[in-house]
């Protein structure tokens, strides 16, 4: 100025650098979310660089800490530090906002199971979830399965489908979820246990159930695949028809585990033994007899083989019989078996059936020719006498007793008897051997013929 000259001095100005006014929200985020920045989330008028610390939190880190960008570990609530530094006109400052980690929505899948009746038991491993829980497993109906809570071990009770719902509890990190499943039991095939049958013609009818078993409670429904031998009711129940074998099918009917299944069995009928009798059982004839028939021997009504019948005999020189008629022709005295044959008819074996005969010798009487009962002695010479037997003429011998008043000659049948010139009584047996007849019985008969004196006629003229 024009009234002063110049002049300096010194001066000290204090600059105080101002609030960079940091701030952020505090944060909640749920387990299972993927890496996430704050930093654009995070408001300065600074440009001092930011450093982000998890300080003692857990539930988080900072896989880059200048990046502000985070990686959740658990659920929990964590404190976030932020601090950045001066820039001048800034000073540095530092925040701690919170961050909450919610725990995760549970993830949790199923699929179906499908088992079959009488499968071993199996633990559930349909199931997939990231959380470490505990299950809870409730079936509906109850009655299909059984299921261990701790081990999941499933026991199979019966078929049908069962609606599992499965409560997966939360842990540390997940929340509670659930899901719903079916478990199928399927029937299983039934283990059929058969017996082919064998039996005999004439057999009394039977019941095929004892000889099946299963480990089905299902019905059995039977029927014959062909006809002829046997009649089949539904139920099982056998009538015989006749010998041969048969094909049987067994059905049985599904029950509530197990399916419907048919096998096939067989049926064997053999032939069978018929009673047979012939009466009588023992046949008297004598020697000579006329022809007879035998009486037709008595057999099951039933049997279709009577027209081929047939006869024979031990010995023929007894007694012959017609093969095809039993016509018996009487022989020589003895005995002999006569056997009547039954042929098979195709439900009955063959069989024979016996009777014996017995063939009695035959009576014969001894006659004899020409021998009066008294010879008068003056007529008395030589005169020939003849010995036969009836009914069939055979060898006659004779005997003379000790003093009779004649002498005898002749081997057999034809004598001729002399006189000694006495009176008196001649005794004469004839009999006959059972060498020369042994058909007949032996048979003895005495003659006396009385050699006589005759009275005189003395007369005078």
């Amino acid at each position: 100025t024009p009234n002063y000259g110049p002049a300096t001095t010194l001066m000290k100005i204090d600059v105080t650098p101002l609030s960079p006014n940091l701030s952020s929200p505090n944060y909640t985020v749920r387990y299972g979310d993927p890496p996430f920045s704050i930093i654009n989330s995070v408001t300065t008028s600074s440009s001092g660089t930011l450093v982000f610390s998890k300080g003692s939190s857990s539930n988080f880190f900072f896989s880059n800490s200048s990046s502000g960008e985070i990686t959740l570990t658990s659920s929990g609530v964590g404190t976030i530090t932020i601090l950045q530094s001066g820039d001048g006109c800034y000073g540095p400052e530092f925040i701690t906002p919170s961050l909450t980690v919610l725990k995760g929505s549970c993830t949790l899948t199923s699929v179906n199971v499908t088992k079959t009746f009488g499968d071993l038991n199996f633990v559930l491993d349909n199931v997939t979830t990231s959380s470490t829980g505990s299950y809870a497993f409730t079936s509906n109906p109850p009655a299909i399965v059984s299921i261990n809570n701790t081990t999941s071990n499933t026991t199979i009770n019966r078929a049908g489908t069962s609606i599992v719902s499965l409560t997966h509890y939360s842990d540390g990190n997940y929340e509670s979820c659930t899901t719903t499943f079916t478990i199928t039991v399927l029937r299983a095939d039934p283990t059929i246990t058969t017996t082919n049958t064998v039996v005999d013609y004439g057999d009394p009818s039977f019941s095929l159930i004892p000889t099946i078993t299963s480990n089905s409670s299902g019905s059995f429904t039977f029927s014959a695949l062909s006809s002829g031998v046997v009649s089949i009711t539904s139920t099982g129940d056998v009538s015989i028809i006749g010998a041969g074998s048969v094909i049987v099918s067994a059905t049985q009917i599904q029950d509530i585990n197990y399916n419907s299944k048919t096998v096939t069995f067989t049926i064997t009928v053999g032939q069978g033994m018929q009673s047979v009798s012939w009466t009588p059982t023992s046949i008297t004839r004598v020697y000579g007899d006329p022809q007879f028939y035998v009486s037709t021997p008595t057999y099951n009504g039933d049997y279709a083989g009577v027209a081929s019948i047939t006869y024979s005999s031990s010995n023929s020189s007894v007694a012959a019989i017609d093969s095809a008629t039993g016509l018996v022709t009487v022989g020589n005295v003895g005995s002999a078996v006569f056997t009547a044959n039954l042929p098979s008819d195709g439900n009955y074996l063959p069989t024979t059936v016996s009777v014996t005969i017995n063939v009695l010798r035959a009576s014969q009487g001894i006659y004899v020719q020409n021998l009066p009962t008294t010879k008068p002695l003056r007529d008395f010479s030589t005169f020939s006498i003849n010995a036969y037997t009836l009914p069939s003429n055979h060898n006659v011998y004779i005997t003379m007793d000790p003093g009779s008043a004649a002498t005898i000659s002749g081997i057999s049948n034809n004598f001729t008897l002399s006189n000694i010139g006495s009176t008196g009584l001649v005794t004469l047996t004839f009999f006959t051997k059972l060498v020369d007849h042994p058909n007949f019985n032996v048979v003895t008969e005495t003659f006396v013929m009385d050699v006589v004196k005759l009275n005189q006629n003395i007369s005078s003229p």
